[in-house]
């Protein structure tokens, strides 16, 4: 990344989210932004993801059978045991689609993709669904950006899950997503670089060694295997993923591909 790239701000389009579009200094392609350690696990091995797949869909399935005993013992059509029976069928229904995305991973189908406006039109449509009053969200892509031959499809469901994991970050008091987008040097290659940074106005509840662990839970959300699928999306598009927390109030997950 050349030192004279100018950032494009483009904020994430919401119409409840709070907007700021500040630049920040553009990338530089100094080795000290490469994580001094990296905080991605091992490749999960199949056994503990299916035990672990297994464990939650019968924690459902013991709701859901509660819940229609209750019914049926009662006599009645109480409303919060029709919600729990919903949200349980919901979950057990997101786990089998997300064991069968972790068994059955999708060809790769490669091509070239204009990233600002693909990073865009994602954050765009995760905020919506996750901004609440405090929260900010930012959207810089720095250019030039190199046209990479990738399975954009595939690097949106990724760009999806992790902004999803930002938002969920946050505490209640609120704080800001920053999605950054660039082109930087790693020794002599070019890597693409995608940064999702949550920054609260409180301490993020997140260790590092954690976010990557099947069915990882923060702030009353649960992840299934959104985060396990990521790390094997990347892999196998010969990519890396990192996450750092550099600070009690901030966490950053970094996707590097080489261009």
């Amino acid at each position: 990344m050349h030192n004279n790239a100018q950032p494009q701000l483009r904020p994430a389009i919401g119409s409840k989210a709070s907007l700021r579009a500040q630049p920040l200094h553009p990338p530089v392609s100094e080795p000290s932004r490469t994580p001094a350690v990296s905080s991605v696990l091992a490749p999960l091995f199949g056994r503990e993801v299916l035990e672990q797949a297994f464990h939650a869909l019968q924690h459902q399935l013991r709701t859901i059978s509660a819940g229609v005993d209750t019914l049926w013992l009662t006599q009645t059509t109480a409303i919060e045991e029709h919600e729990k029976i919903i949200q349980a069928l919901k979950r057990a229904e997101q786990v089998l689609h997300e064991l069968r995305e972790y068994c059955f991973p999708p060809e790769l189908r490669l091509s070239t993709e204009n990233l600002a406006n693909m990073v865009e039109d994602i954050v765009r449509e995760v905020a919506r669904e996750w901004e609440r009053p405090g929260r900010q969200t930012r959207v810089l892509c720095y250019a030039p950006l190199a046209a990479l031959q990738l399975d954009w499809q595939q690097v949106g469901k990724v760009l999806e899950r992790i902004v999803a994991c930002a938002y969920a970050l946050l505490p209640t008091e609120g704080g800001e997503v920053v999605v950054e987008a660039g082109v930087r040097r790693v020794g002599a290659q070019q890597h693409l670089d995608l940064k999702v940074r949550s920054c609260g106005v409180t301490p993020l509840e997140v260790e590092e060694g954690t976010v990557f662990q099947p069915f990882w839970q923060v702030n009353g959300h649960q992840f299934g295997l959104s985060l396990a699928l990521v790390q094997r999306m990347v892999n196998r598009q010969h990519g890396q993923i990192f996450f750092q927390k550099p600070s009690a109030r901030q966490s950053c997950f970094t996707l590097l591909f080489r261009a």
